[in-house]
């Protein structure tokens, strides 16, 4: 099917509203506000690994997803990253910020798609999207400088424990809000799809949140 050029436009603005918005917050977390990996905890979970089930035998038996994406990803800074750019903190600060902002980016998507099926267009829906995204960061903003915002985190750990969880939570909802019911959701994915969406509960579920 042939688009007309405003669907050409409204199809490929909302592509690169997503991609800009990926970028906007890798330059975020690396540039600035760093996720930079400097306290205890941060240093000890990028390094303790466990199994992927829940244990009786953890402190937090249902944490599976922090305590296996936070280790995965300083493997991932320290035997990829580092050798590229020659820094091995900077290149924690990278992996971290390549996940988390793709969560976000993932978690704002299934926004705009759940106004997107609501009705009013491409263009509504990136309205939408916008104003929700900048709610994110002005909802808290008490004072000239130094506010909190809904993606701010105390630590790099605590992004893992915390708001990622948070974000794979919501955006799970949000596709439920845009999709029907999981059960409905699984009849209509082929088996990649079913396998990754099924990965994505489990995560969900024993994420400590």
């Amino acid at each position: 099917e042939c688009m007309t050029k405003n669907e050409f436009a409204e199809r490929y603005s909302a592509a690169a509203f997503f991609l800009l918005t990926f970028g906007f917050f890798l330059v975020f977390f690396t540039r600035v506000h760093p996720l930079v990996i400097y306290d205890g905890d941060d240093w000890r979970y990028i390094a303790y690994t466990r199994q992927a089930l829940p244990s009786w035998n953890e402190w937090n038996p249902s944490r599976v997803f922090a305590e296996c994406f936070q280790p995965l990803m300083g493997y991932f800074a320290a035997y990829v990253l580092t050798p590229l750019i020659g820094d091995y903190l900077h290149a924690q600060t990278i992996a971290v910020a390549l996940l988390l902002s793709s969560m976000v980016t993932a978690y704002l998507w299934l926004f705009y798609r759940v106004v997107l099926g609501a009705g009013g267009g491409r263009f509504r829906a990136l309205s939408m999207t916008i104003l929700f995204l900048l709610f994110h960061f002005l909802i808290l903003k008490t004072q000239r400088a130094g506010n909190p915002y809904l993606f701010w985190s105390a630590n790099v750990t605590c992004v893992y424990n915390y708001l990622m969880p948070m974000l794979l939570d919501a955006s799970l909802v949000l596709l439920m809000m845009r999709e029907g019911r999981l059960t409905e959701i699984f009849h209509r994915c082929s088996a990649v799809q079913a396998g990754l969406l099924s990965f994505w509960i489990y995560f969900a579920i024993f994420s400590g949140v």
